[in-house]
């Protein structure tokens, strides 16, 4: 199911930020999912590899309330994932109207932000820039309102963002 998915990012998404992004939230979900819905790695994993499918063709700065459905349509037509998936892709973005309910929802958008936050303090260089990453360089990017989304989902802020950058250190050694 990965490999397709891969494929799928690979055919859909344009940029190399973007696609490094996907991946960080990957394994971002990845990590969470085996704390809090062991039986569901691969739905969070795919979820979260995906959701940005329709960034390439779904402008998030001029047509916000359809980014994450537009991707949703897209794994539809090509007749890939299910339910799960997409109701927890189509959450991420909470301007399109989609209300995060599930515990997979809810993670998937702590885990968008802390993907962004991660890539902004890697910077574009090799992929031993993991090294800088650190709770101290990340916690000053998050405000209260997203700490408390984070708590929202029974895990402490700072095991968030602990396990987050663990999760991305462990992507880097494997690229």
């Amino acid at each position: 199911m990965r490999d397709k998915a891969v494929g799928l990012l690979n055919k859909y998404v344009l940029k190399d930020e973007k696609k490094e992004h996907s991946f960080i939230v990957e394994s971002i979900m990845t990590s969470f999912a085996k704390f809090l819905n062991p039986d569901q790695i691969e739905i969070w994993s795919i979820a979260g590899l995906l959701h940005d499918l329709d960034c390439s063709i779904t402008s998030y700065k001029l047509c916000p309330q359809l980014h994450g459905l537009k991707a949703v349509e897209i794994l539809k037509d090509e007749n890939f994932g299910n339910d799960e998936i997409y109701s927890i892709m189509a959450a991420h973005n909470e301007k399109n109207g989609i209300k995060a309910e599930s515990i997979a929802q809810k993670t998937i958008i702590p885990a968008n932000l802390m993907a962004n936050i991660i890539s902004k303090n890697i910077g574009k260089n090799s992929k031993n820039d993991y090294i800088k990453l650190d709770s101290i360089t990340i916690l000053k990017d998050i405000d209260i309102f997203d700490r408390q989304k984070i708590e929202s989902i029974g895990i402490k802020f700072d095991n968030f963002v602990n396990i987050s950058i663990d999760a991305a250190k462990k992507l880097f050694n494997q690229i």
